[in-house]
């Protein structure tokens, strides 16, 4: 007899599939508060259908973004281009040995990612060219906003700081039907399919994992 052992669909590393496969032509469709500036980081929205989302960040050369979480947010960090070291949970997993060209000039760790998870600390830091990622990301309470908002840990400045006090009062005092609302909403994107009405292809929950994968405990 032989048996068969399954892996735990993943949802997220379905939807970054499917975001790897999709077709894409022309200016991207995104809503209009997709742009956000901290620091010497510029956000812009490049996808968002709740709970999913998708973000382009850009880092200044020199830039250190220190150790922080997010909260409500299932991430897949996938390094573009340039000099991006990452930490998670104090440990190198991106560092300035991988993040160099190729024999092409291509960044060798272009398309290469990186699990963080909801809650799960981690600090990015670049060099002298600066760089860029995508942030794929599955929001546990089903709204999904600039990730400088969720956050928990060191401000960037004190732009950011104020800008985080300012959203923090511009929340609504939790009631009872929503502190149960956020694992339902969860359980809604089990079933949220990941391609758009009409589309043929299919997500994979394969084995696409990136080569900087290190799958570390989650703290929260």
């Amino acid at each position: 007899m032989v048996i068969m052992k399954t892996e735990p669909f993943d949802i997220l590393q379905a939807f970054l599939a499917w975001w790897y496969e999709a077709p894409r032509n022309g200016i991207p469709v995104s809503v209009h508060d997709g742009v956000s500036h901290v620091g010497c980081c510029t956000g812009l929205v490049l996808y968002r259908q709740p709970p999913f989302q998708v973000e382009l960040w850009i880092l200044a050369p020199n830039t250190d973004v220190g150790e922080h979480a997010h909260p409500n947010v299932d991430i897949f960090l996938v390094h573009v281009t340039g000099e991006i070291f990452v930490n998670v949970d104090g440990k190198p997993v991106l560092t300035e040995k991988e993040t160099v060209a190729d024999e092409r000039g291509i960044t060798k760790t272009n398309g290469n990612f990186i699990r963080i998870r909801p809650g799960q600390k981690h600090r990015a830091t670049t060099g002298p060219l600066g760089g860029a990622f995508l942030n794929v990301q599955l929001w546990m309470d089903g709204k999904p906003r600039s990730t400088d908002r969720d956050w928990q840990g060191q401000p960037i400045n004190e732009e950011h700081k104020k800008k985080l006090i300012g959203y923090a009062r511009s929340l609504p005092e939790p009631s009872d039907y929503s502190r149960k609302e956020r694992p339902l909403i969860f359980k809604r994107a089990l079933v949220t399919p990941v391609s758009p009405e009409g589309s043929t292809s299919k997500p994979s929950n394969g084995s696409g994992e990136g080569n900087l994968q290190p799958e570390p405990a989650a703290s929260g």
